[in-house]
């Protein structure tokens, strides 16, 4: 979104601009049972480069774009993120690129990508996990769960065995056994989505659950 900003800003020609680069700075909290707090709120920079904007000013509109994805994506409050914008022009030449009085606009670089087809069984299970711990039905079956997941998946001859590591929101937990309660509950409802039969573990360091 933040990258898509200035290449929308009304002009009559196109700008130069590449904002790829981000960086964030987590903060420090005190959970507990219950609900903790937030002690310091976590940094985003945004980096890149990107030609000045007509009557705007390009860190604004840069930490705008940023607050408005947060908003839209994650289950918190926005104000728990200090946003810093690293935006600087680009060089010269990359400017010139596009600043020729040309009608349209010349590359300015180049880049390819590799991919392979198709997902092995494996590849498809996590990513169908990781769709499922994403998915708005889950969020609310679970609302204990958070939005920060991890999903490692291992084969040995035909078992899969996945291990994943799974944020829980403290104020939607009250002690301990329902901590392991709802944590049971997500690995058995995690496996039953499964095509294939699995060993698939959460938050834990013992024995997988089966």
């Amino acid at each position: 979104m933040v990258s898509r900003k200035p290449c929308r800003w009304p002009s009559t020609m196109p700008t130069c601009y590449n904002v790829d680069k981000a960086l964030l700075i987590g903060g420090e909290s005190q959970p507990r049972f219950g609900g903790g707090q937030a002690l310091t709120p976590m940094r985003l920079i945004l980096c890149g480069r990107a030609s000045p904007l007509p009557n705007a000013g390009l860190a604004e509109l840069v930490r705008s774009a940023a607050h408005r994805y947060l908003s839209e994506n994650l289950r918190c409050d926005p104000a728990l993120f200090e946003i810093e914008c690293a935006v600087r022009s680009g060089s010269p030449n990359l400017q010139q690129a596009f600043g020729r009085g040309m009608s349209h606009a010349l590359a300015n670089d180049t880049s390819f990508g590799i991919g392979f087809s198709p997902y092995s069984p494996l590849e498809k299970q996590v990513l169908q996990l990781g769709a499922l711990l994403h998915s708005a039905a889950f969020q609310a079956r679970f609302p204990a769960a958070g939005d920060d997941y991890k999903i490692m998946g291992a084969r040995v001859g035909d078992r899969m065995t996945f291990t994943v590591a799974l944020a829980l929101i403290d104020r939607q937990i009250h002690h301990a056994a329902e901590y392991f309660a709802v944590k049971q509950a997500i690995t058995e409802h995690l496996i039953a989505s499964l095509a294939f039969p699995c060993d698939l573990a959460i938050n834990i360091r013992h024995r997988a659950y089966h």
